[in-house]
């Protein structure tokens, strides 16, 4: 879908937490696994390691959601708006990011976040299965901290739930993320592909763009892009071939 992505740099460093904290749950798992068959003194060693990894996590996703990942989404947002109204906003330049040869306009836009639109919906459905995963190792964490509830625990207690937490409210936000995208998807396919709509009426347009800006915004999902670089090609075809069945307004 793209040639040149200068923005994407901007999303490396999210990548790299995003990575560790993965690295951070496996650990959790296991550490919790081990708590429950080992011998007292290894159970304390994997309890510490549980609530350690509890913290470090937090203090991840808290850096990442303040800093990285606000910045590289800002500057997504001005690149959006740089490509479809034809006018220099930021350093940040993409060539072929965005799959349509409208002049520019806030038409043109529009079709930029429809087709990211196109792609978010299908992504975030891909990550739906893996999540499922991360959800159920979470919740068998937290049942298996239970376990080990009494005053000299507490603290494994909170921290092993305040970590549950973040793993099933993250996959929650992706399910209403995904449903949220579909349907407007769908209300906006009608309005720009199949020609429903009367294009002069930019307020239409407008709320849509900030529509799909702040489901973005309020979700915070991480669209993973190894799914996106694999089925890119694909998904870029399938654009294509919808953009050719756009019906232009008489």
């Amino acid at each position: 879908m793209s040639r040149r992505d200068d923005v994407m740099e901007l999303y490396k460093p999210s990548g790299i937490l995003e990575k560790i904290e993965k690295i951070l749950f496996c650990i959790d798992i296991i550490a919790a696994l081990v708590s429950l068959v080992s011998s007292q003194v290894i159970s304390s060693i994997a309890i510490t390691v549980q609530i350690v990894v509890a913290l470090l996590y937090f203090v991840s996703n808290t850096i990442d959601d303040g800093c990285f990942w606000y910045e590289a989404e800002k500057q997504r947002r001005k690149n959006g708006i740089q490509n479809g109204l034809g006018m220099r906003l930021s350093e940040y330049d993409t060539e072929e990011y965005y799959n349509n040869n409208l002049p520019p306009s806030l038409e043109k836009y529009g079709m930029n976040i429809l087709e990211s639109n196109y792609f978010s919906k299908i992504i975030a459905g891909k990550m739906l299965f893996k999540m499922v995963g991360y959800a159920l190792g979470a919740v068998v964490a937290l049942i298996i901290a239970c376990r080990f509830v009494s005053n000299e625990n507490i603290l494994l207690i909170i921290a092993q739930t305040a970590f549950s937490s973040y793993v099933l409210v993250n996959f929650t936000m992706l399910v209403f993320y995904k449903i949220r995208m579909e349907t407007l998807y769908s209300e906006a396919y009608n309005v720009l592909i199949l020609g429903n709509r009367m294009r002069c009426h930019q307020a239409w347009l407008i709320s849509y763009i900030v529509e799909y800006e702040a489901i973005k915004a309020h979700y915070k999902i991480r669209l993973e892009q190894k799914i996106f670089n694999n089925i890119n090609s694909k998904l870029s075809a399938k654009w294509q071939d919808i953009v050719s069945h756009r019906v232009d307004e008489e």
